[in-house]
C-alpha cells in the first residue's frame, strides 16, 4: 500500500481548531470605574441527576456515564460590562454544604458604590486533576453545565441552563450555585458546546481510496467527495463537508484513458475515552462523483461506520505516515450499498446476510458485531434476530423461548370400592369422545348447573350430580352438590380462561384463584360415594 505524508493536512485541521473560536477572550480583569468596589464571586456545583429526569423524557434512551473521581479544577468564563473574562481556572473545594470554588483575583467584580453589576456565566467545566499533559491540562472532564442550544439536548434537564445572569450588589458576598452534568464524550453534542472547545483531542491522518466496480466486477478508479461526521450518524458533529475542497478527491488522467486519483487524507480525532476500540465513533459519507474515469454512475450517498480499530491499524511505526483504507462501492456483488446501514468500511456489504465482513467465519445474519444483526434472521424462521428470546437465535423451532402453558400441580385418587367418578361433560354435546376435555361456559350459562356424567370408563352413566360456577367482578366460585343419599369425597377443579392457556386448579370449595372472564374452560373430576 502507499504511505500517506500528512503534515499539510495536520495544517488544515489546526486552522480549523484555531477559527472555531471566534470571540474574545480576556484574562486579565476589566478595568473597574474608580469609585469601584469589588465583589468576591464563588460557584458552586450542583451535581444533577438526569438519570432520573430523562425517565420521563421519550426521546432519551440513554443518559451520560459518571466518573467516580472528585472535582479538582473549574474552567469557567463570565461576562460583564460588555466585555468577557476567561477561562478562569480556580480550584474546587469541599465543605458540608457541598462543593465550590476557590478564590480568584479573576472572580472580583467591580461594583458601583450602593448599586450593582450584572454578570453573565458563559461557560462552566470540572476536571478531576487526572491524567495531565499538553493536551488535556486540567486532567479529564468530568462535569459540564449545559447551554441552551438547538444543537443540545441537555439543556432541557437543568433548571438554568447557561448562559444566566445574575446581580452582584455592592457589600455583598455571592455564592451562585451552577447545576452540572456528569459528562460523557459519546454524547458530546448534547451540551451545547462547540465540539472542539470542549474536546482538545490528539489528531490522526486518515487516508481513503475509493473504487467503483460494474456489474460485471470491473474495477474504475472512482472520483469522489466525503462528509464525515464524529458520531454514529449524521446527528454527529461535522469534521468534514463534502461540499469543501478538503474533502475532495483528486483525479486525473495520465493520458490515452489512464485515470488516477491520489487517496483522500483527513485528520479525525480519537475515540471517546469510554467506548471500545472496536465500536463505531466516526460515519463517512462517500458522494460518488460522475467523471470521466467511471462516466455516469450512480451518485446515491454512501456511508460507512469507522471504529477507533479500523483508524489505528492503518497507521504506521514512524508516527508520521499511514496506509489508506481501501472502499468499493458500485454495482459489483462486494460493493457496499448506498443505502446500506452503517458499518464495514473494508469492502464487504454489511447489509448482505451471507457475506461474513469481519473475516470470523460467522455470516453476517448470525453474527452479533455486524450493524445488521438484529434485522437479520440467523436460523431461518421468518423471526428477526432482534425479537428471537434469548438462546433462540440459532433455533428454528417456531416454539423455541415460549414456556409451556402452567399446568395443574393437583391430582385426585382414583374413586374407592363403592364409589363412583362424577365428571364434567367435554362438550356441550354431551359426547364421551370428548370425555376428558375442558368444558366451555359462557356468560349465558352463569349460575346455570352442569350435571356431573358418572364416569364409567366406556362411556358417560347417569347423572350424579351438578356442578354450579359463577363469576363476579372477576372471582369465580362455584358449589358441588351430589345426588340425593350420595356425598362428595374428594374433587379437582381445573380452569383456564383460554384454550390452550395457564391451568388454574383447586381440591377444595368454594372459588378458584384468578381473574374471570367469560368464555371460560372448565373441567371437573369428583369422587362421589354413596352414604
Amino acid at each position: 500500500m502507499k504511505r500517506i505524508y500528512s503534515c499539510l493536512t495536520y495544517v488544515a485541521i489546526l486552522a480549523l481548531l484555531f477559527t472555531s473560536c471566534s470571540k474574545d477572550e480576556n484574562s486579565s480583569l476589566i478595568d473597574e470605574p474608580a469609585n469601584a468596589k469589588s465583589v468576591d464571586l464563588s460557584f458552586g456545583a450542583v451535581l444533577n441527576d438526569l438519570a432520573n429526569r430523562a425517565m420521563s423524557k421519550s426521546h432519551f434512551d440513554q443518559v451520560p456515564d459518571c466518573s467516580e473521581e472528585l472535582p479538582v479544577t473549574a474552567v469557567l468564563e463570565i461576562s460583564y460590562n460588555n466585555q468577557t473574562v476567561g477561562p478562569i481556572v480556580v480550584d474546587v473545594l469541599k465543605d458540608q454544604d457541598g462543593f465550590f470554588t476557590d478564590y480568584s483575583e479573576l472572580l472580583k467584580i467591580p461594583v458601583p458604590n450602593n448599586g450593582s453589576t450584572t454578570v453573565t456565566l458563559e461557560s462552566f467545566m470540572v476536571y478531576d486533576g487526572n491524567d495531565i499533559d499538553a493536551q488535556n491540562p486540567y486532567g479529564n472532564l468530568i462535569w459540564i453545565a449545559p447551554k441552551e442550544s438547538q444543537v443540545g439536548q441537555f439543556d432541557g434537564y437543568v433548571d438554568k441552563a447557561l448562559p444566566f445572569d445574575f446581580q452582584v450588589t455592592d457589600g455583598s458576598k455571592p455564592y451562585i450555585d451552577v447545576e452540572v452534568l456528569c459528562f460523557d464524550r459519546r454524547m458530546v453534542n448534547e451540551y451545547g458546546y462547540v465540539f472542539f472547545n470542549i474536546l482538545p483531542e490528539k489528531i490522526y491522518p486518515f487516508c481513503t481510496f475509493v473504487n467503483y466496480c460494474d456489474e460485471n466486477g470491473r474495477h474504475y478508479v472512482a472520483d469522489y467527495a466525503v462528509d464525515l461526521y464524529f458520531g454514529t450518524d449524521t446527528n454527529g458533529i461535522q469534521l468534514y463537508d463534502h461540499n469543501d475542497q478538503n474533502a475532495m478527491a483528486n483525479t486525473g488522467d495520465y493520458g490515452e484513458g489512464n485515470y488516477y486519483a491520489d487517496p483522500l487524507c483527513l485528520v479525525v480525532p480519537g475515540p471517546p475515552a469510554n467506548l471500545a476500540d472496536d465500536l463505531p465513533y466516526l460515519y463517512l459519507v462517500i458522494y460518488p462523483i460522475d467523471w470521466a474515469g467511471t462516466g455516469d454512475i450512480d451518485d446515491t450517498p454512501v456511508p460507512v461506520a469507522l471504529s477507533w480499530n479500523m483508524v489505528r491499524d492503518l497507521l504506521n511505526d514512524d508516527g508520521t505516515t499511514n496506509e489508506y483504507l481501501h472502499l468499493l462501492i458500485g454495482e459489483c456483488e462486494d460493493a457496499l450499498e448506498g443505502d446500506g446501514t452503517i458499518g464495514g468500511g473494508n469492502g464487504c456489504n454489511p447489509s448482505s446476510a451471507e457475506a461474513d465482513c469481519d473475516d470470523d467465519q460467522i455470516p453476517n445474519k448470525c453474527d452479533e458485531d455486524n450493524a445488521n444483526y438484529a434485522g437479520f434472521d440467523c436460523d431461518g424462521d421468518d423471526i428477526p434476530n432482534g425479537q428471537e428470546a434469548t438462546g433462540c437465535v440459532n433455533n428454528s423451532s417456531p416454539d423455541c423461548g415460549i414456556d409451556p402453558p402452567l399446568a395443574c400441580n393437583l391430582s385426585i385418587d382414583d374413586a374407592s370400592q363403592g364409589c363412583l367418578r362424577g365428571v364434567t361433560p367435554g362438550s356441550d354435546a354431551v359426547d364421551y369422545a370428548d370425555n376428558g376435555d375442558f368444558l366451555m361456559i359462557t356468560a349465558d350459562m352463569d349460575g346455570d348447573p352442569i350435571p356431573l356424567f358418572e364416569d364409567t370408563g366406556i362411556g358417560y352413566g347417569p347423572t350424579a350430580g351438578n356442578f354450579t360456577p359463577s363469576v363476579s367482578n372477576g372471582e369465580l366460585t362455584f358449589n358441588i352438590v351430589p345426588n340425593q343419599g350420595f356425598v362428595v369425597t374428594d374433587m379437582l377443579i381445573e380452569v383456564m380462561d383460554e384454550v390452550d392457556g395457564d391451568v388454574y386448579c383447586v381440591d377444595s370449595e368454594p372459588s378458584v384463584p384468578g381473574t374471570y372472564t367469560y368464555p371460560i374452560y372448565v373441567r371437573v373430576k369428583t369422587n362421589i360415594c354413596e352414604i
